[in-house]
C-alpha cells in the first residue's frame, strides 16, 4: 500500500480559510465598509433596537419597508434585521439580510426616543 503525502497548501501559512472567504466576500458585498459601519457595535452611527430605518430593495418598482428594529442578528456575513411596522392596524414584520445584494441601501429615520433596555424588542408585538 502506498501512503501519499499531502501538496503544499496554497493558503499563506497560519491563515484561517472560513476568515479568509469571509473577508473576500465581505469586501465584494460591501467595498465601502458602509453596511459593517451601521451594524458595528463599537461604531458611533451603529443602528440599534428601537431605531426607525427605511430599507430601499433594488427592484424596477424601488420597493421600500420602513418599521423599527426589533431585533439585529451579527453573524457576519449572515447579519440580518428584524423590522416591525404597522400597515392599516396590522402588524407586519420583515426580516432583512444586511449583506443581501437586493437590499439598495438602509436609511435612517429616527434614533430611539430612549435607549432600550433590552436587545431584543419582542414586546413591540
Amino acid at each position: 500500500i502506498k501512503i501519499l503525502q499531502p501538496g503544499p497548501s496554497l493558503l499563506p501559512k497560519g491563515s484561517e480559510p472560513k476568515q479568509l472567504l469571509e473577508e473576500k466576500l465581505t469586501s465584494e458585498l460591501d467595498p465601502t465598509g458602509w453596511r459593517r459601519q451601521l451594524f458595528q457595535r463599537s461604531s458611533p452611527l451603529a443602528l440599534r433596537p428601537g431605531d426607525v430605518v427605511r430599507v430601499v430593495f433594488n427592484s424596477e418598482t424601488n420597493q421600500t419597508f420602513v418599521g423599527t428594529i426589533m431585533a439585529i442578528r451579527r453573524r457576519g456575513l449572515d447579519t440580518s434585521v428584524r423590522l416591525r411596522s404597522e400597515v392599516a392596524q396590522l402588524g407586519v414584520e420583515m426580516s432583512v439580510k444586511v449583506y443581501s445584494t437586493s437590499v439598495k441601501n438602509f436609511e435612517f429615520i429616527s434614533r430611539a426616543v430612549k435607549k432600550a433596555r433590552r436587545a431584543k424588542l419582542y414586546y413591540l408585538r
